[in-house]
């Protein structure tokens, strides 16, 4: 049983790697284009992605203790104490910090590109100057 949990987190998880590393790749050849605002969709995305994935999973929760807790019918606790706001706002927080991790990944390849472009501006100037 172990072995097939295992095995289905890892088909799980390879297609995600996958696609932050494919979704990496255009960050850095948007981030090598000459204007910065190219640069920037993809770490905007995310991070929007991430919200709105934060607030359709609290609102789910909210929504789904409430309509447990007003009926007779024996209540089946998915994540235990759910209704404490403390863990609610805990387990936000939690998935809100690993949803943006790609939006860390890409800003800094946006800035590490960047840098890359002002380096070799002021290393071209240097050399006008001579």
């Amino acid at each position: 049983m172990a072995i097939i949990n295992s095995i289905s987190l890892l088909i799980l998880i390879i297609p995600i790697v996958v696609g932050i590393g494919l979704l990496s790749i255009l960050q850095i050849y948007l981030s090598k284009n000459k204007s910065a605002s190219y640069g920037k969709i993809l770490p905007i995305i995310s991070f929007a992605i991430s919200i709105i994935f934060v607030l359709i999973i609290v609102f789910s929760i909210v929504s789904f203790t409430s309509v447990n807790s007003d009926s007779n019918i024996p209540e089946v606790e998915i994540i235990p104490n759910i209704r404490d706001t403390g863990v609610v706002i805990f387990y936000s927080i939690i998935l809100f910090i690993i949803l943006n991790i790609p939006t860390i990944i890409f800003t800094l390849i946006y800035k590490n590109e960047r840098n890359k472009i002002k380096i070799e501006e002021l290393e071209s100037m240097k050399i006008k100057d001579l």
